[in-house]
């Protein structure tokens, strides 16, 4: 490849006089000021081909352009390494808080069965029996064990020696069926109402 010797022409001026569209293609377009993309102002712009311009970026303005976004990087992060640090020091002090009603629970139950394991020695030394206390007074007699339903009305009863139900009503009532739900274990006395 062979390189051409041309001679290069370059504009130079304020940014607010700069015209892009005046730029020839690699002729250097030098701004002394006033250039919002640079720190100091000062930049050098290169047209590849027309419409095509390109700024020239310094070592030095990447090395501060990599800073800039570093700084806005830990800048970013510092609320949340903040609210992390808050997260882990409440979640810390929690889990000692629950270490320490832990232990207390822990004893509460150890005194609890040293309690019960005395009460049930108490009990099997006869610690509790007393001496039989005298008679007491004669109670009120209740009321008789005898059902008789009266119209309308149904009892049920357990026959003792069985276990099995039976119901009593008067027989002027009729036949009256009833269903047992075994899911529920729910009784029903299915009526009859002349509908």
């Amino acid at each position: 490849m062979a390189i051409e010797k041309k001679r290069m022409r370059q504009r130079r001026g304020a940014y607010g006089a700069f015209d892009e569209t005046k730029a020839l293609p690699q002729e250097l377009q030098v701004v002394t000021s006033g250039d919002p993309n640079t720190r100091d102002g000062k930049a050098v712009y290169i047209p590849i081909e027309i419409g095509d311009l390109r700024r020239i970026v310094t070592s030095d303005e990447l090395d501060q352009q990599t800073l800039d976004v570093l700084q806005q990087v830990l800048a970013d992060l510092e609320p949340t390494i903040k609210n992390t640090q808050s997260a882990a020091t409440y979640a810390n002090d929690r889990g000692q808080y629950a270490c320490v009603q832990g232990q207390r629970a822990e004893s509460a139950a150890n005194t609890a069965t040293a309690i019960a394991q005395d009460i049930i020695a108490m009990r099997d030394s006869g610690a509790f029996k007393g001496e039989q206390g005298p008679q007491g007074k004669q109670g009120v007699q209740g009321i008789s064990g005898v059902v008789a339903p009266s119209a309308g009305m149904i009892a049920l009863e357990v026959d003792s020696a069985t276990g099995d139900l039976y119901a009593v009503y008067p027989e002027t009532m009729g036949e009256i069926d009833f269903e047992y739900e075994t899911d529920t274990g729910d009784l029903y006395v299915l009526i009859d109402d002349g509908a």
